[in-house]
């Protein structure tokens, strides 16, 4: 009988980041709320990268941890 083992150690990270943004309450009130798709509104701010405010900036992690073990038996003797 021949007997094998493997051991795996395993490390990982994934990073998330993700920010949000919106249009200040003075803006939005200039935006019409609501479509009407035989009248379409197309009103744009200007520069909106400059006047959007930041809602939510994730900044998350998490760590992954494993341990794989194998055992191999072979109980024929190998030619």
């Amino acid at each position: 009988m021949d007997t094998k083992t493997l051991v795996t150690l395993d490390y990982s990270q994934n990073w998330r980041f993700r920010q949000g943004t919106t249009l200040p309450s003075t803006l939005q009130k200039l935006l019409p709320a609501e479509q009407n798709p035989n009248a379409p509104v197309y009103n744009l701010v200007p520069d909106y990268p400059f006047w959007t405010v930041v809602n939510r900036n994730d900044r998350v992690r998490w760590d992954t941890e494993g341990l794989f073990v194998r055992e191999q038996a072979t109980f024929l003797k190998d030619t």
